[in-house]
């Protein structure tokens, strides 16, 4: 079995995000990203601000780090 991940196909970046978009066919757009640490990011578009509703319904996963909120349209 080959152990391959969607990330070892995204380059690293100088700055900023390098995104690839999952599938163009989802109903909310998804998003493996790499930074320029060459952390491994999974991204999801959501429209409008989340921000209050992200704060007030904050779940600490083990393994996972929620950085924080990202406007990718900037």
């Amino acid at each position: 079995m080959i152990n391959t991940s969607p990330w070892d196909e995204i380059n690293i970046p100088k700055k900023d995000f390098n995104v690839r978009q999952i599938s163009e066919k989802t109903i909310v757009p998804c998003y493996w990203a790499r930074d320029s640490k060459g952390n491994c990011l999974f991204i999801i578009e959501l429209k409008g601000d989340h921000t209050l509703q992200f704060r007030k319904d904050f779940i600490k996963v083990n393994g996972i780090v929620c950085s924080g909120i990202v406007n990718l349209a900037t």
